[in-house]
């Protein structure tokens, strides 16, 4: 992660400005939808795991759930999310790290998720992190990414700093989060060129009354080969 963005993020989780305890609905539904038998034997990997919120719900599913985010503030916090609901957590899946160098052993994981969590990267790091994906994952392994895509209104709101990389939003939902990379979908085919794509769908996501504030997300299901 871009250093300023790290520690932007640390501060947030350490003042607990974000403590989310439930899991996201395209995860639920990624999960249920396609790992729905064996789950005590499916590796899974949250990429950016925050608070904790998805991996409550992987652990309370039976999954083989671990979790990864640079903030070790919201690494802390898990534990909190694991006794909201009653669980109890396995601290030796947690891991604070960047995502360049995932300390997992090669072909480890069934499934990586990712949402909004490699976009908090220049171009670069991306690239790293995806080599670290494709090094993590079983073969026919499964990554399911969530990140906003180059058709975003809101990024326009941003300081232009490189190809699709921006910062100092001046309203919207990135500003004062630092810098944000905007997925193209020839960045996204190029970036998973050595996997198979099985599936990308957009999501457009616009406040109604405030027809300028908006941004599209690109979802994506990529199967390593």
């Amino acid at each position: 992660m871009i250093n300023e963005n790290s520690k932007i993020w640390e501060e947030r989780y350490s003042k607990r400005l974000i403590v989310n305890k439930y899991p996201y609905d395209d995860v639920v539904s990624f999960m249920l939808s396609n790992y729905k038998s064996d789950k005590k034997n499916i590796k899974v990997l949250d990429l950016g795991c925050g608070t904790g919120n998805n991996l409550a719900f992987l652990a309370k599913e039976g999954y083989d759930y671990y979790g990864i985010d640079y903030s070790a503030s919201a690494i802390q916090i898990v534990s909190e999310t694991f006794e909201y609901f009653s669980l109890n957590v396995d601290e030796s899946k947690l891991f604070s790290s960047s995502f360049d160098k995932l300390p997992f052993e090669d072909n480890f994981f069934d499934v990586i998720i990712d949402r909004q969590s490699i976009g908090q990267n220049n171009y670069d790091d991306i690239k790293k992190v995806v080599q670290e994906i494709q090094r993590t994952l079983k073969l026919n392994g499964q990554y399911f990414g969530i990140n906003f895509s180059d058709r975003s209104t809101e990024m326009s709101y941003g300081t232009r700093i490189g190809q699709n990389q921006y910062k100092e939003f001046s309203k919207g939902r990135f500003k004062g989060i630092g810098e944000r990379h905007f997925f193209s979908i020839d960045e996204v085919l190029s970036l998973f060129e050595d996997f198979k794509i099985l599936n990308i769908e957009t999501r457009e996501k616009k406040a109604f009354y405030n027809p300028s504030i908006g941004a599209e997300e690109l979802i994506m299901v990529a199967k390593k080969i």
